[in-house]
């Protein structure tokens, strides 16, 4: 990020919220890979199928707008996911709960940072893709709760 130089379409936060939005998504989309092909219900497989499409269409978007900028190199914008060996280890014999939660980690993760992106971010491109994100992320969160909803304890 040092050879950012402050630009008329950006400025160092957009930079900073691309890089760490495409470094999340490696490990997330490992996980929705491994949970639509081995699911144990169809409806976590299909929210996995879902969730690494839409996680492939933001790699791109994000790929895309650092290459424009110089921040990428050919060899990275060229990978399908940053890390492809990134497989959450799982605790839980319940592998789909186990997929959910994480799944739910990450877009209230990516929610808050896309957030921020919209209050400090000055590139259009970058609070496109940081508004898309919100979207697709209170979506899901919504698929989640359906899927799995809230327990309350029992007295």
């Amino acid at each position: 990020m040092a050879s950012w130089v402050r630009r008329r379409d950006g400025n160092a936060a957009d930079v900073h919220y691309l890089e760490e939005a495409r470094a999340a998504l490696g490990p997330i989309m490992a996980a929705s890979r491994d949970i639509a092909a081995s699911g144990r219900s169809h409806h976590v497989r299909a929210l996995g199928r879902l969730a690494l499409a839409e996680q492939a269409d933001q790699l791109a978007a994000i790929a895309a707008a650092l290459s424009a900028w110089g921040q990428l190199d050919a060899r990275s914008a060229s990978s399908s996911t940053p890390f492809p060996d990134a497989i959450p280890e799982r605790h839980s014999t319940d592998q789909d709960r186990n997929f959910a939660d994480h799944l739910a980690a990450h877009a209230h993760a990516s929610l808050a940072s896309a957030r921020a992106e919209m209050i400090t971010g000055a590139s259009p491109t970058a609070r496109s893709i940081a508004e898309q994100a919100i979207h697709v992320h209170d979506r899901r969160l919504a698929a989640i709760i359906l899927l799995f909803p809230p327990t309350t304890p029992r007295p």
